[in-house]
């Protein structure tokens, strides 16, 4: 990358994402929350100029921060990490501020969100899992990511067993109705397609991050109607 170790103003950032064509700005890796005044910046000239912003973060941050992030932040993508034992004895905090900022989110009809878990088997239990689920459903989540962990840097759990993941994925759809449900980190296709929550046409297939084939007409289901929960472009 010619432009690697290059620190860019706010300016900058979006001068060249309107260069390349980009919709969107995502900011990610590491925590945006800490560098958040960067953040902030560059996403209020982004939508003077029309382009999306796209926040990825574990959603540990203050009232305060979310509500200077609201207005400037189209999507988040927030990892929800497990259970309240998990965050006490994992990440010593908390599991309460990220389920507050996850549905308060959920709650802002004009934004998007998602969310994503890891799941290492070593250390998620299936009914913790579970009791994620539910609690996203109960502040209106409609899109989860439950991803294979693999052991990097200090981690030595075993790598998530992938016959396991697709059963607990099964398990799920079949007892909480998680509208948008997907498999990631697996690279076999198993739980990758996208269908319609109201009808359930299949509507985007993909092969990894790659979409191979979409049959949305303007963003809806083509054989009910039903509206895609998120944004699309043409």
């Amino acid at each position: 990358d010619p432009h690697a170790g290059e620190v860019w103003s706010p300016a900058a950032v979006v001068h060249r994402a309107k260069e390349c064509g980009a919709p969107s700005i995502s900011f990610t890796y590491s925590e945006p929350t800490v560098w958040q005044d960067y953040l902030l910046d560059t996403a209020r000239i982004a939508t003077t100029e029309g382009i999306r912003t796209i926040m990825v973060t574990n959603g540990y941050f203050t009232e305060a921060s979310l509500e200077r992030l609201l207005p400037v932040v189209d999507a988040f993508n927030i990892d929800l990490k497990g259970s309240a034992d998990f965050y006490r004895t994992q990440c010593g905090a908390t599991l309460e501020p990220v389920l507050r900022n996850i549905g308060r989110i959920a709650a802002e009809r004009d934004k998007v969100v998602e969310v994503t878990t890891l799941v290492i088997n070593a250390l998620h239990a299936d009914d913790d899992i579970l009791a994620l689920g539910t609690a996203l459903v109960e502040r209106g989540v409609t899109v989860w990511h439950l991803s294979a962990y693999h052991p990097a840097y200090r981690a030595t759990e075993p790598p998530t067993d992938a016959h396991h993941l697709v059963h607990l994925f099964e398990r799920i759809r079949r007892e909480i109705a998680v509208p948008h449900l997907y498999l990631g980190n697996l690279w076999k296709g198993e739980g990758n397609e996208t269908r319609c929550a109201a009808c359930g046409t299949l509507l985007i297939v993909r092969h990894g991050f790659t979409v191979t084939r979409t049959m949305l007409r303007e963003g809806a289901c083509p054989s009910c109607g039903a509206p895609l929960y998120g944004i699309f472009h043409p």
